[in-house]
């Protein structure tokens, strides 16, 4: 992979743990800075293996848990996005 694809890569990536934040934002949900944290910390540990465990961690350290299902949803959809850029 060249500098500059690898430059793309990280942009796409970046742009889309953006967007996990905003679904953090907009559901109201708490400690936005730990999950994205947690997020980059295991980046590049994601694969179909660990998504649901990342799932898992992120509505328990938003404290979103309790939010509508189709929500939640929209959460894990985000991730399985992310999971494919990486």
């Amino acid at each position: 992979m060249t500098t500059h694809t690898q430059l793309i890569k990280q942009k796409q990536i970046e742009d889309h743990v953006n967007t996990i934040g905003k679904w953090i934002n907009d559901v109201n949900g708490h400690n936005h800075d730990d999950a994205l944290e947690f997020i980059y910390k295991y980046l590049h540990h994601l694969n179909d293996n660990t998504k649901k465990s990342m799932y898992k961690h992120l509505i328990d350290i938003t404290e979103t848990d309790l939010i509508e299902i189709n929500k939640k949803n929209d959460l894990m959809l985000l991730i399985n996005e992310l999971v494919k850029l990486v």
